[in-house]
């Protein structure tokens, strides 16, 4: 299966995490120029954010593997939705 790790896009620091629930506007921005990618670490699981056709994506990572990828339209639904289905820790 291909993911945006599998791409020439640039990795970027992490855009939000379970820890404070803060999104950083700067790395926001920068994921809509797109060709990157950030994380979002939270315990239960890791994503992989980018922003491609406006909207943003998350890849769902658990040991290593990708269980799923998220569609939603800002970084808020993606918390949201990641953390009601994976886990808020």
């Amino acid at each position: 299966m291909d993911t945006i790790k599998d791409t020439e896009a640039i990795c970027l620091e992490d855009v939000m995490s379970n820890f404070d629930k803060v999104i950083d506007k700067d790395i926001e921005k920068q994921l809509k120029e797109g060709d990157c990618y950030a994380g979002y670490p939270a315990w239960n699981f890791h994503g992989t954010v980018y922003y491609k056709n406006d909207k943003f994506y998350c890849e769902i990572w658990r040991y290593r593997i990708h269980i799923d990828t998220i569609c939603e339209n800002t970084l808020e639904e993606i918390m949201e939705n990641a953390s009601s289905n994976y886990g808020w820790d």
